[in-house]
């Protein structure tokens, strides 16, 4: 039994180190949001404190000045810092406040000329497999805790996602 212990520890020691690990590519070696959140960008999104008043946004973020923006009472934040969000290196993430109290998350993602998948349908797989849903009947809309994802193509193989909180249910008496 000694024998077959050393063996099998040789044969570990020997081949492990040339064996790939299969990950969620921002699992590991993610050194922008993760670092200072101490999680990934959708489960922070995905946190109920996230949404409440007076919540601090880890990372750094900068006073940004949207174009679409019509709302003055509305402050839009992009963070200043690489961000993988949904196992794919965002562009840009921006959070708009209204009275120190995140409205929503807009996360963009551009096609790189490496992709050989269509971006869209990459993070709608890598959705599906966080949220654990299949993304409604339009297959760009999932829910996830107290949440609503939302995806939507843009030019050039762009694709922007939405993060917002899901709006209260409202009982009639």
């Amino acid at each position: 039994m000694k024998k077959i212990a050393t063996s099998l520890f040789l044969v570990l020691a020997i081949h492990m180190p040339t064996w790939t690990l299969q990950a969620i590519p921002n699992q590991i070696g993610n050194v922008g949001f993760v670092n200072p959140a101490g999680m990934r960008f959708e489960n922070f999104a995905g946190e109920a404190k996230t949404w409440k008043a007076n919540v601090k946004l880890p990372g750094n973020w900068e006073n940004w000045s949207d174009p679409k923006n019509q709302d003055s009472h509305i402050l839009v934040y992009r963070l200043d810092m690489p961000a993988d969000v949904f196992g794919i290196r965002a562009s840009q993430v921006t959070a708009q406040l209204k009275n120190d109290k995140v409205l929503q998350f807009k996360i963009v993602f551009e096609k790189s000329s490496s992709q050989s998948a269509s971006l869209i349908d990459q993070l709608t797989t890598n959705i599906q497999s966080f949220t654990g849903e299949s993304g409604g009947t339009n297959k760009n809309s999932f829910r996830y805790k107290k949440i609503n994802i939302q995806l939507k193509g843009g030019s050039n193989g762009a694709v922007v996602v939405t993060i917002s909180p899901q709006a209260k249910a409202v009982v009639l008496r």
